[in-house]
């Protein structure tokens, strides 16, 4: 029986995707599967000429919340031991205890200001009006599809024992 070696389990990013048709019409979701005249977004088939733009977001923002909750914590209790070493009067006790809660609240801000980076974190693909745009649609949008990535994960190298 083959046993399959690997360091990581593969895995593939997944994006959230919002399609704005020219009409004005809205839709979300997570992109199946793109072909040479319709994305499919769960149940919805939109016709690519229809589309005037893909906003993609990516739904692996864990990184940039633990990279800013760490960077948080650190820089405010850093700033409140170095504050607090100047005044000699409080027992150690109440002084690591301020030092604690200084870096859970910068733990806390550190958090929602990595939430709202990762937000910020987008792109936006416009179908381009020369010769096809359709066929610009779908090379830009298919490494995001679902399809796409399990076919890339697929290609990958069994490692045997």
């Amino acid at each position: 029986m083959p046993i399959r070696l690997v360091a990581q389990k593969p895995t593939f990013n997944t994006y959230r995707i919002r399609v704005v048709t020219k009409e004005g019409d809205r839709f979300r979701g997570p992109m199946d599967d793109i072909d040479n005249s319709y994305l499919y977004l769960r149940d919805e088939r939109i016709p690519l000429a229809r589309i005037r733009k893909v906003v993609i977001r990516s739904n692996t923002n864990k990184p940039m919340l633990i990279t800013g909750a760490i960077v948080g914590a650190l820089a405010i209790g850093y700033l409140a031991n170095q504050s607090l070493r100047t005044n000699q009067t409080r027992s150690p006790i109440a002084h690591g205890l301020t030092v604690t809660f200084a870096a859970a609240g910068g733990a806390a801000v550190g958090l929602l200001l990595g939430s709202a980076a990762s937000r910020i974190n987008r792109k936006v693909i416009r179908p381009v009006n020369q010769g096809s745009p359709e066929t610009s649609l779908v090379r830009q949008l298919e490494p995001f599809t679902l399809r796409y990535q399990e076919d890339i994960l697929n290609r990958l190298p069994k490692i045997i024992q």
